[in-house]
């Protein structure tokens, strides 16, 4: 005997009746049908006699039918009407559950609840969702181990909620959501991993540029539903922003993220992902000699090569996207690229720069280095040739700020021979200056002339001496005296006094310029007057300094 919730003693409006119920069917329960909100509970009896279940219910317009068992999960049937009164019918056999949830304080109980299964299917008899209390919502019959998304529509975004077996769901608003549905040449992709990112300027503060650095969006929520299909949400749509789909044998793919934030929510994406490839490069001098040690950048273009082959339009920007050395054959290998168009920028100390477009299903390019000049020279100190010393081809600030490729004002470094003597090749967009020395050396700035040159001859450049001067405070707080400098100028430095009496610092500089002077006591910092000290080899060779 399977119980009801109310026995009628014989008498009912309805009679249903049911073939092959399943023996672990332990209770009966009925309601009437209200679409939308919660089912009415209404009184029903039940008779089992052989393969046959007779339930009686109570008048209603519409009735569901829920045949429970143990555990609390359920088979439905319905909604049925009058005409399936007395009708023999079958289950369709689906155990199913009720799931409910909350949703954030700012959620509009207004817009009706649709489930959207994890085959990306909307609209089927179940399950069916709706409002059942303040900031509360409920589902019914979900499948046993099936997830799926309540999604609620309204007009400033989409309310949904991503269920699944492992996560207590939570209604909650964003900007734009949809369902991605990710398959590669196996079917469903391993190890997928979907992930927001978007194109943002230099923190350099530069204005112009086609190199950009690639932020995380944190507003882009990804939720595995089963695997190769992901929930995606967002509070916003840059327009330089994607979304990064991979796999262990396929992809990456970029795609916009205003192509998923545009459409529909109740509308899934479907994606097939191509294998990942590999390219091989060489790296070879301008006489076509392997160049070991290159130095190599792979970039990302994200704007289309097409449209900048136009008259008046830009070159199309780029993200970073890995960087290493070339081996001692001047080759390497790059795995696991996508299906986008890539460019590889390469530099070497000596040899100059090269770079070459990657189009989608290239394997193997070469990269010829080509140096648009050399400036050479000699370091000494007190006439006598200095080895070991840096040479660091720094660009021009202003020329920086405003080019709108700063790989083009970047020469080469190198480090001076037993002789002293270097050679470093210059900027393809000329100008800049050489920073010689720096560590245990002084540092000694030259100029590079703008115009393109085959060789700039520099002869011996002097080192000089390193600045030391005499720092003397009005008090003495028991703190560190500390110089920044110089400014305005590339390369900034921090340099810290010594103590050498009560008030009393000596401090060396490595190089000319305006140094701001301060103090450090402990993790806090004051400041001095005057606070900036223009430091030369023929300055003052002590400072006083009044403590604030």
């Amino acid at each position: 005997m399977i119980a009801a919730d109310v026995d009628l003693g014989g008498y009912e409006d309805a009679l249903y009746v049911y073939r092959d119920v399943p023996a672990e069917v332990s209770h009966v329960s009925a309601y009437e049908w209200r679409p939308g909100s919660r089912p009415v509970p209404l009184a029903a009896s039940v008779v089992r006699q052989g393969d046959e279940t007779t339930i009686g219910v109570a008048t209603a317009p519409l009735v569901i039918i829920s045949l429970e068992r143990g555990d609390g999960s359920y088979i439905l049937d319905g909604p049925l009407d009058a005409r399936d009164t007395a009708v023999a019918r079958r289950l369709d056999g689906v155990w199913r559950r009720t799931v409910t949830g909350a949703a954030a304080p700012q959620a509009d109980a207004g817009p009706a609840i649709d489930w959207l299964s994890e085959t990306g299917v909307s609209g089927d008899r179940w399950p069916v969702c709706w409002w059942s209390g303040p900031q509360r919502w409920e589902c019914r019959g979900v499948p046993l181990g099936v997830s799926g998304i309540a999604v609620a529509l309204n007009g400033s975004g989409v309310l949904s909620a991503p269920v699944t077996a492992a996560a207590t769901p939570f209604l909650r608003t964003s900007a734009w959501a949809r369902l991605l549905m990710v398959r590669d040449r196996d079917g469903v992709p391993s190890k997928l991993r979907v992930t927001g990112g978007r194109a943002v300027g230099s923190r350099s503060q530069r204005v112009p540029g086609v190199r950009l650095e690639t932020a995380a969006l944190p507003d882009v929520r990804a939720v595995t539903i089963a695997p190769g299909i992901v929930w995606l949400a967002g509070d916003g749509s840059p327009p330089d922003a994607w979304i990064e789909i991979r796999a262990a044998r396929s992809g990456p793919a970029y795609v916009p993220i205003a192509d998923i934030a545009d459409g529909s929510a109740l509308t899934p994406v479907s994606l097939l992902l191509d294998d990942s490839r590999t390219v091989v490069a060489t790296v070879v001098s301008s006489r076509g000699e392997p160049a070991p040690g290159t130095l190599w950048t792979m970039f990302r273009l994200i704007d289309p090569v097409e449209a900048s082959r136009r008259e008046g339009v830009p070159p199309p920007r780029r993200v970073q996207t890995r960087e290493a050395t070339a081996d001692a054959e001047g080759t390497f290998q790059v795995d696991g690229l996508g299906d986008a168009m890539y460019e590889i920028v390469a530099w070497h100390p000596q040899l100059g720069r090269g770079s070459v477009l990657v189009p989608d299903g290239s394997s193997r390019v070469t990269i010829r280095l080509q140096s648009p000049g050399l400036a050479r020279g000699r370091i000494v100190s007190d006439g006598k040739p200095v080895p070991g010393v840096d040479i660091i081809s720094v660009p021009d600030p202003t020329a920086y700020a405003a080019a709108a490729d700063p790989i083009d004002l970047k020469g080469g470094d190198a480090r001076t021979e037993a002789d002293g003597r270097f050679s470093v090749p210059l900027a393809t967009g000329g100008g800049g200056e050489l920073r010689v020395g720096g560590g245990v050396y002084p540092i000694k700035r030259v100029p590079l002339p703008r115009a393109p040159l085959p060789i700039v001859e520099l002869g011996d450049i002097d080192l000089g001496k390193a600045v030391t001067m005499t720092v003397v405070l009005d008090q003495d707080p028991g703190c560190d005296i500390r110089a920044v400098g110089p400014i305005g100028r590339t390369g900034l430095q921090i340099v810290t006094a010594s103590r050498t009496g009560p008030g009393l610092f000596s401090i060396t500089l490595p190089e000319e310029g305006s140094w701001e002077f301060g103090l450090l006591c402990g993790r806090e910092e004051r400041s001095v007057a005057p606070s900036v000290v223009k430091v030369g080899a023929e300055g003052p060779k002590e400072v006083r300094l009044m403590v604030r």
